[in-house]
């Protein structure tokens, strides 16, 4: 991949608290989500920093928490095309690698206008740039079949 520095750097950068206070928040998979809120409201008392954390309601892996102040923070209209112009790139990523037989893709990470990610059946990579017009789109996902699927390249007709 080209840009397999920066698909690193999302995937590997950071502890999930680190990412907490730069962010804002925080969003990950974990095998004892329990334990990841309590170790995160843990350090936060010890910084004197409110969190909220919680569980997805559709996968009980996943564990998020964000910083309590924002809740407090005025709508910004720019920050929602953004989040808008992220959402549709990775969904545009979903679907073209799904033209290969990756059905099952995830975001591990999304940072600024960047995302790293893979397909949960093969481990294929996948990276996403937003900042670009069109979305700049790379990795092994839009190139090679689903080890997992019998399904080559498919078409839309």
């Amino acid at each position: 991949m080209e840009h397999d520095v920066e698909y690193r750097k999302l995937v590997t950068s950071g502890s999930a608290y680190d990412e907490l206070l730069r962010m804002g928040h925080v969003v990950r998979r974990v095998d004892d989500p329990g334990k990841w809120r309590r170790e995160i409201k843990a350090k936060a008392r010890t910084d004197r920093i409110k969190v909220r954390t919680g569980l997805s309601a559709r996968d009980p892996h996943v564990a998020w928490a964000y910083l309590t102040h924002l809740d407090d923070r005025r709508a910004d209209h720019a920050a929602f095309d953004e989040t808008v112009r992220h959402r549709k790139a990775v969904e545009e990523a979903f679907s073209r690698a799904s033209l290969y037989g990756h059905d099952r893709c995830r975001i591990i990470r999304a940072e600024g206008r960047r995302a790293a990610g893979s397909c949960l059946t093969c481990g294929a990579r996948l990276y996403v740039d937003w900042n670009t017009n069109p979305p700049f789109m790379e990795g092994e996902v839009f190139e090679t079949d689903c080890g997992a699927s019998d399904r080559g390249p498919r078409s839309w007709g």
